[in-house]
């Protein structure tokens, strides 16, 4: 059980299901993403950190969805 879906949550989720555990995520919003998605912050901004597989795997999912991950704003690296 994940409590919270949050960027860290849906993460922990996302892992913990492809280990091969059943998983269920509890959120207390009315949406999946924390404050990325409740807050208005682009969920996927340009960053400095390294970034991981799991990172590209939401981004090719969300365009694949149709969703737009670039804020048009702030300038990829």
């Amino acid at each position: 059980v994940v409590l919270g879906g949050g960027t860290a949550g849906a993460v922990a989720a996302i892992s913990a299901a492809r280990g091969g555990n059943k998983t269920l995520v509890i959120e207390k919003t009315i949406s999946l993403g924390g404050t990325q998605t409740n807050s208005l912050v682009c969920p996927m901004m340009p960053t400095y950190v390294e970034t991981l597989n799991i990172n590209k795997e939401i981004i090719n999912q969300l365009e694949e969805e149709g969703c737009i991950t670039n804020d048009g704003q702030t300038k990829s690296s």
